[in-house]
């Protein structure tokens, strides 16, 4: 099977030289620390969570293609705010995000048929991701199994139905942000490969 390269609201990749420095929040539009995933059962599980997500909404409405942030509340899971990367472009989006809700996704990442395509993409992958301009460190997937659902004409697996497949690259996770604007920007690279997704958040009122 063909490899689907997709990157995440950070750069979805092998990390190199990220620093798990934290921002200041002495404010109310502050941001909150940064963390990673609650270890690897957490990545994993996000890992899964999100290609479920970004398969699971056709082309017009799918949040990896989208260009401006229109679609980024669609299909989001109740106990965090996934946010995409680009297939390749620099990209802003707007997006309203509910307070105290964590944020998540990759900085690169891939889809692949086997532990193989992982292995040769994770050893070019690059990547990083800020909050309100601090770093964000991120968890390293070197292969884990996924199995999802997808809709018929997603960007991400070109298929629908019952997918089941292995994932790999390098995943954020914040807690939720405090009201006010936060600017998350990823940035990541791989093998003839580079985008960079800035996303302007406006954080209200938690649901």
């Amino acid at each position: 099977m063909g490899r689907e390269i997709v990157v995440g609201v950070c750069a979805l990749v092998a990390l190199v030289g990220c620093s798990t420095s934290s921002p200041s929040s002495s404010e109310e539009g502050s941001a909150a620390p940064a963390t990673t995933a609650s270890g690897p059962a957490g990545v994993e599980r996000l890992q899964q969570d999100w290609w479920a997500w970004a398969a699971g909404l056709p082309e017009e409405t799918n949040p990896v293609l989208d260009t401006t942030g229109e679609h980024c509340a669609r299909a989001q899971p109740d106990d965090r705010w996934l946010l995409a990367g680009s297939f390749g472009e620099t990209l802003t989006r707007e997006c309203a995000v509910p307070a105290g809700v964590p944020l998540a996704g990759p900085a690169v990442n891939l889809v692949a048929g086997d532990e193989a395509e992982c292995a040769e993409f994770m050893a070019d992958a690059e990547g990083e991701v800020t909050l309100d301009g601090a770093p964000v460190a991120l968890d390293r997937v070197e292969s884990a199994p996924v199995r999802f659902t997808a809709v018929a004409g997603n960007p991400v697996t070109r298929r629908g139905g019952e997918q089941d497949l292995v994932g790999c690259g390098l995943w954020f996770s914040v807690p939720g942000l405090a009201r006010g604007e936060h600017r998350v920007v990823i940035n990541g690279t791989g093998t003839g490969f580079a985008l960079s997704v800035t996303y302007e958040l406006t954080v209200g009122s938690a649901d």
